[in-house]
């Protein structure tokens, strides 16, 4: 069968109101925003992409892959709905939802390329990848379609969710900081930043540290046409004013936090003259 994005928004949707509205659930308010959040997410990523695919690298890419990619972005967080307070996510506790996505979009018959960047789309490091025995039966085609799905769905992914600390900043902060009570920056968070890591998002404990651990996710981009779209937003600015004048960040570890900042975007910025 030859998949098109409308089956794949009817299964999104199915989804969707089954898992928040359905008859297995008792469905409360928190539940019903967590999945209205992760709906907008999902649509978001969908938008990402065709805001990314304005980039250079991206201009000869076949109708085909973008299909493809759409499908994939549309879809990657589909166990997010049935999580919800049964796997403590309301609680800010981790789950492998990738994993689970992949097994529901696999149950429809959806090509393995977009299987597996489903399944990988959320690891820290998805070298793994290389070791599924979908992937090592593949052609060299598929192989090369599905590792540059993975990236390009990591990327959108994350940049959704950094963008939509700019554009909705209230909203995301009622909604996610419920548990972060405490100033400051904890030292191991801040270290971990410092030193261009991905920040363990187990370690939090502050409202800073929640926000300081999403700027974090950009250090692992996959493309520089991502990294141009924060930087033409004011991305970083941004997050260095409310750093500073809502949570009390004292001036100093402004400016640390800032070099690091300064030395990915000229990292990127000799990147684009090179290009």
């Amino acid at each position: 069968m030859e998949y098109t994005l409308t089956e794949a928004t009817l299964l999104f949707n199915d989804s969707f109101k089954r898992w928040t509205y359905g008859d297995n659930w008792s469905t409360t308010p928190e539940i019903e925003k967590y999945n209205l959040h992760k709906l907008r997410h999902s649509i978001g990523v969908l938008e990402i992409w065709r805001l990314i695919l304005l980039g250079k690298e991206f201009q000869n890419i076949s109708n085909e892959l973008k299909r493809k990619s759409e499908i994939c972005f549309l879809l990657h967080d589909l166990w997010r709905f049935y999580q919800n307070d049964w796997e403590n996510t309301l609680n800010n506790e981790e789950f492998e939802h990738g994993d689970e996505s992949a097994k529901i979009v696999a149950k429809q018959g959806y090509w393995k390329e977009i299987i597996l960047a489903i399944k990988y789309h959320n690891k820290r490091d998805f070298n793994k990848l290389y070791d599924e025995n979908d992937f090592i039966n593949m052609n060299k085609e598929e192989q090369k379609e599905t590792i540059f799905l993975t990236r390009i769905l990591r990327d959108a992914d994350k940049l959704q969710n950094l963008l939509y600390i700019i554009f909705a900043f209230d909203s995301l902060y009622k909604l996610d900081y419920n548990n972060y009570k405490w100033k400051g920056i904890t030292t191991e968070i801040l270290n971990e930043f410092l030193a261009l890591k991905a920040v363990d998002n187990r370690k939090r404990k502050t409202k800073a540290d929640y926000l300081l651990s999403m700027v974090a996710r950009w250090f692992d981009l996959e493309f520089i046409s991502t990294y141009n779209i924060l930087i033409q937003n004011d991305f970083f600015n941004f997050i260095l004013e409310k750093l500073e004048t809502e949570f009390w960040i004292d001036q100093f570890t402004i400016m640390q936090i800032e070099e690091s900042i300064n030395k990915i975007v000229d990292l990127i910025r000799n990147k684009n003259n090179l290009k």
